[in-house]
């Protein structure tokens, strides 16, 4: 993957058309590292390009020096950064200063920044079997959103693991029948903030430098149901087992950290636990 500046392809007195310079190549992302270099509406600039770039690939932000808008009195607890984050749909971003002391005064921040920023899997409900019959066939049903801004870029398959009670894994269960590449996003709407920025045409705040730009709704993403469908075989003997979720590669292994408690050190979560009973 290949990061390109905004700044490419910029001419005084035109707004930069990033996305005329490189189609709809499939391997390049927007990197915009000028956040909050200015107060107001030049805070950040590029946001109408992110649209070419956030379906395909993450966008990468980086802001000002932070001591420049703190002194200037225009950082605002990061409003504006958390605002571009929401505009160009922002999967990594990065401060620029000392990290102790801006940890410090911006603990409230950081923890809103990273609840929207990049994809956030949500598993809202999970539901399995109590008991059931070895060698029988059962559901393992899951509702998931992205409470994230930006798609799930890596993808990854569902899948439950029994455990035994020392921990040694018994079984694992994949569905793939369903990629969480195509987990749905938040959508601008009628409940949209509307923002507005300059483009860069002009250090004025004109008619043909001031765009306007719909944030998406927090929330708007649309749920996914899964109803997977799994089956024990006869190696799986009659007990009582943990069950872990987990989100990754085809053949079960977890790729994906997911917001729940109970991990087990390898991206997979406790759920609860499930009874094998004799046929």
């Amino acid at each position: 993957l290949v990061a390109v500046n905004d700044d490419l392809g910029k001419d005084r007195g035109k707004p930069c058309r990033l996305d005329d310079l490189v189609g709809n190549e499939p391997n390049v992302t927007l990197r915009d590292d000028s956040i909050l270099v200015n107060p107001g509406l030049r805070a950040y600039r590029s946001a109408f390009l992110a649209e070419q770039f956030w379906p395909r690939n993450p966008v990468i932000l980086e802001s000002a020096h932070y001591g420049g808008p703190r002194a200037g009195k225009f950082w605002e607890d990061g409003r504006l950064y958390a605002e571009s984050m929401e505009a160009y749909r922002g999967s990594y971003i990065s401060i620029h200063w000392h990290p102790r002391e801006f940890l410090i005064e911006n603990q409230d921040f950081i923890r809103r920044m990273n609840l929207r920023m990049g994809y956030r899997l949500n598993l809202l409900e999970a539901s399995w079997p109590a008991r059931i019959p070895r060698k029988a066939q059962f559901d393992f049903v899951s509702r998931w959103k992205n409470v994230g801004v930006a798609p799930c870029y890596p993808g990854g398959f569902v899948a439950l693991t029994f455990k035994a009670e020392q921990g040694g894994i018994v079984a694992v269960f994949v569905d793939e029948s369903w990629d969480f590449r195509n987990l749905g996003v938040d959508m601008p709407g009628p409940q949209s903030k509307i923002v507005q920025f300059n483009n860069g045409i002009s250090r004025d705040n004109t008619t043909n430098s001031v765009q306007s730009l719909a944030l998406p709704v927090p929330g708007s993403a649309p749920e996914k149901l899964l109803c997977s469908a799994f089956a024990l075989n006869e190696m799986i003997k009659p007990a009582t087992y943990q069950v872990f979720v987990s989100v990754g590669a085809r053949d079960g292994t977890p790729k994906l950290a997911l917001p729940l408690t109970g991990s087990d050190g390898h991206r997979r979560y406790l759920l609860g636990t499930v009874t094998v009973t004799a046929p």
